[in-house]
């Protein structure tokens, strides 16, 4: 027979070892897509320039984002989604977007370059905003999938939403 305070105790070890669980669980999966990035990314170079330096736009104003996709192997046909919106946490992908793109990339020799230009209108708010707690980020986002089983290249760039024209 079990001690009735040993099961409690095992119950209240197990509750209180539960967050650091998860928080080596999160790290290593964190390191695993890293991982996987880092080789995708080895394959094909993408990049990505606003047509402002300033990075800094007025809602209702056009963004315009150039795009350049050079691999370094040969690779078949592939799709460049590209899309601009804001996020309210830390992450690369925007929570929110606003607008998207699609367009097809042809199959490309190695160190041939493509290249085009996307763009969006922006609208008049959410502004940006960097809080002490709260904060608001604008990107463009943009992945290079070659086929859904394997892990593509990706980049973004942030950027400003300023109040009024």
């Amino acid at each position: 027979m079990i001690d009735p305070d040993v099961v409690w105790l095992l119950g209240v070890l197990g509750v209180l070892s539960f967050p650091f669980v998860a928080y080596f669980l999160k790290a290593a999966r964190q390191r695993v897509n890293q991982t996987l990035q880092n080789h995708a990314s080895a394959r094909v170079d993408l990049a990505m320039t606003l047509d402002r330096k300033s990075a800094e736009y007025r809602g209702g104003e056009t963004l315009t984002a150039t795009l350049s996709a050079t691999p370094r192997e040969p690779v078949g046909a592939a799709v460049l989604r590209v899309g601009a919106g804001f996020t309210f946490g830390e992450g690369v992908k925007p929570d929110r977007m606003i607008q998207d793109r699609t367009i097809d990339v042809p199959a490309m020799r190695q160190g041939e370059n493509f290249t085009t230009e996307v763009a969006f209108e922006l609208p008049t708010g959410p502004l940006s905003y960097a809080g002490y707690e709260a904060f608001v980020r604008w990107r463009v986002h943009a992945e290079f999938d070659q086929s859904l089983h394997r892990w593509d290249a990706e980049t973004h760039v942030e950027f400003s939403v300023l109040p009024g024209a």
